[in-house]
């Protein structure tokens, strides 16, 4: 090769980095602000990964403080673990890995703030791909509020047995319309011991993860609009792209297409 092709294949080399890079650059700012900020080095690795861009979590660290980023992390509370006896007993047993679609649900109810008071949502799990299956939003916290969301999680799944649905002992999970619609429509009850967090963990992970990444700097104006914007968070973003650790860095519809 003459000089001068040396130097034209330099210079075109050097012209393909810069462009590879504003477009990894691009992207990696895109992926952030869909996640309306929340990624850290961690999870927008992993996405990057995924997208073609072969970059480790520390060079992402240092993509992110280039372009002024920075991901919002959830604190994590740490609460003392208590024995004390349950209306149901606990079948979950703190068995949150399961090999097959619809065998194992959790359950619980998470408050959210708006411009006319709190509202409540109501979401159902399943453990095997940590998919969001069930929801609903309501301006009280009552055992229907519970039941819409595991007939919705009923009516998509579609699941061929019996499953096994697992809470806390809130009066909503301990009522008689929940029990009745268990018992009528193939559903098996678990419930948490009193006081212990860490037996609902998965559920506990989940709202925390939507708080911190999606609601947290937000006032929704009425019950109605913190519904539209906690679906988009279900639907589009949570069990469609954002990856899990527990799930090898894929999303929970990744997972079961994957599997």
């Amino acid at each position: 090769m003459s000089r001068n092709g040396f130097y034209r294949w330099l210079q075109a080399t050097h012209l393909q980095k810069v462009s590879s890079d504003a477009e990894r650059d691009a992207h990696a700012l895109a992926c952030w602000k869909a996640s309306r900020g929340s990624l850290g080095s961690r999870t927008l690795s992993v996405v990057l990964r995924k997208e073609g861009f072969n970059l480790g979590r520390y060079a992402t660290r240092s993509l992110m403080k280039r372009l002024g980023l920075s991901g919002r992390q959830r604190r994590h509370r740490y609460v003392v673990a208590r024995d004390i006896n349950v209306a149901m007993p606990n079948h979950l047993d703190r068995e949150f890995t399961v090999e097959a679609p619809n065998k194992k649900w959790v359950t619980d109810i998470t408050y959210i703030q708006t411009r006319q008071g709190w509202c409540y949502l109501a979401a159902v799990v399943d453990l095997y791909s940590r998919k969001v299956v069930g929801w609903d939003v309501a301006k009280t916290m009552t055992a229907e509020l519970a039941l819409r969301a595991l007939r919705l999680a009923k009516l998509l799944r579609q699941p061929k047995g019996k499953v096994l649905v697992h809470s806390d002992q809130g009066s909503q999970y301990t009522s008689s319309e929940w029990r009745d619609y268990a018992k009528d429509n193939g559903v098996e009850l678990s419930q948490s011991r009193r006081g212990n967090c860490w037996d609902n963990a998965v559920m506990e992970r989940f709202f925390g993860s939507l708080k911190s990444e999606w609601v947290k700097e937000r006032c929704y104006p009425d019950a109605e609009s913190a519904k539209r914007d906690i679906s988009k968070y279900v639907i589009e973003y949570y069990n469609m792209w954002r990856p899990h650790t527990h799930l090898g860095g894929l999303s929970p519809n990744e997972y079961e297409v994957a599997a």
